[in-house]
């Protein structure tokens, strides 16, 4: 039922190695697929030399852009499946080669050789926008919005009188990084003939529906000639949100008709599209005398690489959260997005949102401290409210931020020693986040269909994805709380295109809401139909009726029948107990000053963070976070701990490591090996101390809205507030390294001398 912890779906098999992933499939005669990529940031391909590849034993096939029927694809129509006269990135897949075997395929990848001519690359954002260097074939560095405009815009209120009123007006720059998602499981893709001879596909893409039809669109087939199947997946975090290698496996599968697997190395997992993007954003914020932040005008850029996979729908996510969870009377918002010659960005987790939080909350860090006020009284004197207005002037329902706030508040004051030892220093900063829940823009319906089996189980079939948030289990908890059912009786169906019905990606902490959403109006008539045919059967009123632990029963009275009992008497009547729902995310479009009601539902955390910093080098340990996180009902609180604790330390890698690009955005050596791309392990993971708040939301199936994203988006700028806590100089860029760390307090040493 709900609220219970239950232990995951699927869980037991998973730990045991009883359950299936992709790469687990081998099938017989199967060839194994490995692609040769771009070693040139910029440049025209002359020719490619293959023929020696091709006359070796044990290559089935090359394939290359002239082999697919559309090469572009993707939201914006301009990302490409393959390389075709240029190259535009490092890593660019140029062709795929499948062999007999991994060692083949290898070894041909070896003999081909691409005559390169370079042309000029840009890979400082700077530089890109002033649109001298051109970084792929388009006419601008600068993505259209609409074709024609290089700006998103939010226009609420007039943000010069709002200035001119402020008693203080602050502005800051702050820079965060290209970020890897880095799950253990990298892309992989099977692809074969089912039994009916239709072109299958295993995917562990996090909405095969999204899949499917990208297939139908580059191969030119029909979508009832493909299928796809998919719902379980070692880590996505976004980085499978859309179609990796699952193209090119069905292209070779369709031209030498026999299974084919490409798996991704990390070296390859790494190099590809897609990561985080690196944001450059400027704050400016005024303040009234008495501390209410009166208005706030945020420019943002952002580097999305070379193409726009979904930079156009990150920098509207963007512009809604970069505000914080705070009622700003007028805010105004520019954001861009640029192309440089580097691996295209698009989703992980947050999607956007970190960035802004950074940015956000930092301010309100140093805003606090300069005006002096408490930084936890600051945001409590500025947190939504119900019926405030949110940053495209939507009013707000359902606001969990005063209660994670109020639940800090009792760490945020305890006493703690600063200065536990030489050259040490102690600090601890706060962050929040408001996170939207749902797909930028709306997104399709989403069904759900329950059926009472008659064996007396529920069968749940959605186009679910597993990915380790533990969707399964919430939806069987949500069936099991509905239908008066133990969870044990219910069943929910894998993913497969040809089964069951159409579904978005579970990204964009939407899963419990809108699958929650879809799904439980099917429950609700089911077990409307269980009191009607229950109250039929022993010829009493509805109201009579008592559902629980499968089993109907007449209040008052030792009559009883189990639902597979009666499950198998309807049968034979001709009838069988199921229902169908729907649900599709309300969206009202954006005016032409950015206003309107662009989500549904919106999550808010808050977090406190304390570091502990070595003067002398420069060297941070991150030593506590404490997160209290409104995930408006928490259907299975261990889940949503493991939600606020795997975010907290996710978020932290942010902060304190990961980069793509080390030295960003001066440098651009980009690293492909985890040698090199350093993530938080268990030696680096702090005690993480999980808050749950619940704070109903009107719209959310029994309240819940989504926790997952949220508690990963405060923890960044947490960090960077406790380093300035300590040292008394703000970082404004992540990650923050011990080189950051050491040359700040050099720029402080300095400050103190002058």
């Amino acid at each position: 039922m709900l609220g219970d912890r239950l232990q995951k779906y699927e869980g037991i098999a998973a730990v045991t190695g009883r359950l299936q992933y992709v790469d687990d499939i081998m099938l017989p005669g199967m060839l194994t697929m490995k692609g040769l990529h771009s070693t040139e940031a910029h440049a025209r391909i002359r020719a490619i030399h293959m023929e020696e590849a091709l006359a070796m034993p044990g290559v089935a096939c090359i394939l290359t852009w002239k082999d697919l029927h559309q090469n572009r694809w993707g939201y914006c129509g301009e990302s490409y499946v393959l390389a075709e006269d240029c190259v535009q990135y490092v890593g660019q897949p140029i062709l795929v080669v499948a062999a007999v075997d991994e060692d083949t395929a290898l070894d041909a990848i070896e003999r081909i050789r691409v005559d390169y001519e370079p042309l000029p690359a840009v890979f400082n954002p700077y530089e890109a926008m002033k649109d001298e260097v051109k970084a792929t074939d388009k006419p601008s560095n600068w993505f259209k919005f609409f074709g024609t405009d290089d700006v998103r815009k939010i226009r609420r209120g007039d943000i010069e009188e709002a200035f001119d009123q402020s008693k203080w007006v602050f502005e800051d720059e702050f820079i965060s990084q290209f970020q890897a998602h880095v799950s253990l499981e990298t892309h992989v893709a099977v692809s074969t003939f089912d039994e009916t001879g239709t072109l299958l596909v295993y995917s562990c893409a996090q909405g095969i529906d999204w899949v499917h039809s990208t297939l139908s669109q580059t191969l030119g087939l029909p979508m009832e000639a493909v299928r796809v199947r998919g719902g379980l997946l070692g880590g996505g975090f976004g980085g499978k949100a859309d179609a990796g290698p699952e193209v090119l496996a069905a292209l070779a599968t369709l031209r030498t008709g026999k299974p084919c697997k490409w798996r991704w190395s990390m070296h390859e997992e790494l190099r590809m599209p897609v990561k985080r993007g690196a944001f450059n954003l400027i704050c400016k914020t005024g303040v009234s005398e008495n501390g209410k932040i009166l208005a706030r005008h945020i420019r943002t850029n952002q580097d999305c690489g070379a193409y726009c996979y979904r930079g156009n729908k990150s920098i509207d996510r963007h512009g809604c959260a970069a505000t914080g969870p705070y009622y700003i009377p007028t805010y105004w918002y520019d954001g861009r997005v640029i192309h440089t010659n580097k691996v295209p960005a698009a989703a992980l987790r947050g999607f956007a949102v970190p960035p802004g939080s950074l940015a956000s909350e930092v301010s309100m860090d140093r805003v606090a401290r300069r005006i002096g006020i408490d930084p936890l009284k600051f945001r409590m004197e500025n947190a939504l409210r119900d019926g405030d207005p949110n940053a495209n002037g939507q009013a707000m329902y359902g606001t969990g931020i005063m209660a994670c706030l109020e639940a800090l508040q009792p760490y945020w004051e305890e006493p703690y020693e600063r200065n536990p030892g030489p050259h040490l220093f102690r600090g601890r900063g706060l962050g929040t986040a408001l996170m939207p829940n749902g797909l930028t823009g709306g997104g399709s319906p989403i069904t759900g269909d329950v059926k009472l089996m008659l064996n007396g189980l529920v069968s749940i079939s959605m186009g679910l994805t597993e990915m380790g948030q533990g969707l399964k289990t919430v939806m069987r908890q949500l069936a099991a709380e509905v239908l008066a059912l133990p969870e044990d009786r219910i069943t929910v169906l894998n993913a497969d295109t040809s089964a069951v019905p159409a579904a978005a990606s579970p990204g964009a902490s939407q899963a419990t809401y809108i699958n929650g959403n879809a799904l439980l109006p099917a429950l609700q008539q089911v077990r409307e139909m269980l009191i009607r045919h229950g109250a039929e059967h022993f010829q009493v009123p509805e109201d009579k009726i008592i559902l629980a632990d499968g089993v109907i029963s007449v209040s008052g009275e030792d009559r009883s029948i189990s639902y597979a009992a009666l499950a198998g008497l309807l049968a034979g009547q001709g009838i069988t107990l199921m229902a169908t729902s729907s649900y599709k995310s309300a969206y009202k479009k954006l005016d032409e000053n950015g206003l309107g009601e662009p989500y549904e539902v919106y999550a808010y955390a808050a977090c406190m963070c304390q570091v502990l910093i070595d003067e002398e080098t420069g060297q941070m340990t991150v030593e506590r976070i404490i997160s209290a996180v409104d995930c408006g009902k928490a259907y299975n609180p261990m889940m949503v701990e493991g939600q606020i604790e795997g975010g907290a330390i996710m978020n932290m890698g942010m902060a304190t490591m990961e980069s793509v690009y080390p030295g960003y955005p001066e440098r651009h050596h980009m690293v492909d090996n985890l040698n090199e791309y350093a993530v938080p392990t268990t030696m680096d993971a702090p005690d993480v101390e999980s808050i749950i708040i619940e704070v109903p939301c009107p719209t959310g199936p029994m309240g819940a809205k989504g926790p997952s994203e949220v508690a990963s988006a405060m923890i960044a700028p947490a960090v960077a507030n406790a380093v300035g806590d300590a040292i008394g100089i703000y970082p404004t860029k992540t990650p923050i390294t011990a080189e950051d760390v050491y040359w700040l307090l050099q720029k402080r040493g300095a400050e103190d001398k002058e």
